[in-house]
């Protein structure tokens, strides 16, 4: 595989069509068709021979730089120099790098939400039940009658994918038999679709977090949670690097792969120092859906929430590097989930590379040309 750095298109284009008939067998019609689906994503009005060209691009800065199509298009990765990419931490090196941090042989912990729950049950604060075949009916059937609205979240998916919020309102037996039943088929076409961890199709069912009213303010439409990175250096637990998730529209969750807003955190302080940033992407200097006045925001019981993710970390020794979601409930800050590969997000609220700072924290380095080198 020959890959040069350029900042000719055409030469991108080029090595790009190269690679992908090289690699026939990675980059199948169903490959490039979610990558065409990707680009269509994040732009508008393109014409088939213009989302053809933006495929070929990604494709070569995948390979050049170890960057996403998500990342190529919200860090605009096309309007900076080769010398500024290389200032960023990409999704591929941030793999290598977490391979350094964190045992891969445990990464099922976070991985699996419900392994996650039973580890840390008491700071999960509300009733969860895990779902998989007929076994798990009566379980589920308890929970439904104490907890008509609740949330599905499958197993293992990431980025939000899959979770939503789901309503039983007939308590027949014959009603929640097909509820059950329903939710089972419809989990594991989504887990069949997208080829999951060992093709599970189990999922969870969640009693509803009561968001704190500060939060819920923003975008009561979703939970408003709060990713937290932790990082072990030398033993210590250092809170690294948060930001604030905000739903957006009609999206329920906070995720920014399913629509929703972020906004980084100066974690001394608890106040968000930046505006809005969605993956489109687009800034947002108010929440378009309730108008408030994105930085300047300041999270409710700030000083409560530090202690306890360094807690969380204290219990994961082989995990140095996590990840965690929280939300302030009415009862108090609660745990949603734990991610053992979290995105390096700051990058997008901070809009700037932070590759040396996290290598002179860390003391981790990558001396490679290109990410996939050996």
């Amino acid at each position: 595989m020959q890959i040069r750095i350029t900042e000719n298109p055409a030469e991108m284009i080029r090595m790009a069509q190269d690679i992908i008939a090289e690699k026939k067998k990675y980059y199948t019609d169903e490959v490039l068709e979610d990558l065409r689906a990707s680009v269509r994503k994040h732009t508008e009005n393109l014409t088939p021979a213009e989302v053809e060209e933006h495929l070929y691009r990604s494709v070569y800065y995948y390979w050049a730089y170890g960057c996403t199509t998500d990342e190529y298009y919200y860090l605009k990765l096309s309007e900076k120099s080769p010398e500024e990419i290389k200032t960023y931490i990409l999704t591929r090196e941030k793999v290598l790098y977490i391979d350094q941090l964190n045992r891969e042989e445990d990464a099922h912990i976070l991985q699996n939400k419900y392994e996650t729950y039973q580890l840390f049950q008491k700071y999960f604060r509300r009733d969860v039940v895990f779902c998989e075949g007929p076994e798990s009916y009566d379980a589920f059937a308890g929970f439904v009658r104490k907890h008509p609205v609740f949330v599905l979240k499958p197993l293992t998916l990431g980025k939000g994918i899959g979770v939503h919020k789901e309503e039983l309102r007939d308590f027949s037996e014959t009603a929640v038999r097909e509820k059950y039943e329903s939710l089972i088929r419809e989990n594991s076409a989504t887990n069949e679709a997208l080829v999951t961890r060992k093709g599970t199709s189990g999922f969870l069912v969640e009693e509803l977090i009561d968001q704190a009213d500060e939060l819920n303010a923003i975008h009561p439409g979703s939970v408003n949670g709060i990713r937290v990175a932790t990082l072990r250096i030398g033993g210590e637990i250092v809170v690294y690097k948060a930001w604030l998730r905000m739903g957006l529209g009609e999206t329920f969750t906070d995720n920014g792969c399913t629509g929703g807003l972020m906004a980084g955190i100066d974690v001394r302080t608890g106040a968000v120092d930046t505006v809005g940033y969605s993956e489109k992407p687009a800034v947002y200097i108010t929440h378009p859906d309730s108008g408030l006045t994105i930085k300047g925001f300041q999270i409710p019981r700030w000083g409560e929430l530090l202690p306890l993710v360094k807690e969380l970390a204290a219990q994961l020794p082989t995990i140095n590097y996590v990840g965690w979601d929280m939300v302030l409930s009415k009862k108090g800050w609660v745990l949603m989930e734990g991610n053992f590969r979290g995105g390096f997000m700051w990058q997008l609220v901070e809009q700037r590379g932070m590759k040396a700072d996290f290598e002179e924290l860390t003391g981790l380095t990558l001396n490679k040309t290109f990410w996939w080198e050996k």
